[in-house]
């Protein structure tokens, strides 16, 4: 992971979503609208967990994809097996979102954070799709597991959403 594209994050109002889309926009250049942007946000506990062991491999890669297509989907881009305009700028952004992690990781934590104290029924599906991401491999790794745990003390989402062992 490096650092280039980080932006300057120690000027960033990390309690506010406008500030952190384009700070991120401008770092990324990605082009997301805010409500993309938020799409993003939502999802980013899954590329937290695509990711828990440090690095993303060829499989893991795929469901980095899958991840920019859900989002992507979400807007009605479907495209019967071809990626989106939409769909490739979600897939550079969780790409920039995973070599930058040290970088942004708070911020978009906490933001999510504040976002979810607004609407706190995206809870369930943030946890959802974590899970969804983690056992799409033969069992939970630890490594996901402590990710999982980690992002779900952090925003606030009940533990026994999770079937964690």
């Amino acid at each position: 992971m490096s650092n280039t594209g980080a932006g300057n994050l120690s000027e960033i109002d990390i309690h506010s979503i406008s500030s952190l889309h384009e700070a991120y926009s401008e770092a990324s250049e990605c082009e997301l609208t805010q409500e993309q942007f938020l799409t993003l946000l939502t999802f980013y506990p899954a590329l937290l967990v695509v990711a828990a062991d440090g690095e993303i491999d060829k499989e893991e890669r795929v469901y980095v994809k899958h991840i920019a297509r859900f989002m992507a989907n979400s807007y009605g881009e479907s495209r019967n097996y071809q990626e989106s305009p939409l769909e490739v700028q979600f897939c550079k952004g969780l790409f920039f979102l995973y070599e930058q992690e040290y970088a942004w990781k708070t911020a978009f934590l906490q933001v999510l954070h504040d976002y979810l104290q607004e609407i706190p029924l995206l809870k369930e599906n943030i946890a959802e799709v974590m899970l969804m991401f983690a056992d799409s491999s033969e069992y939970i790794s630890e490594d996901e597991s402590e990710v999982i745990k980690y992002v779900a003390t952090h925003l606030e989402i009940d533990v026994a959403l999770f079937e964690l062992g």
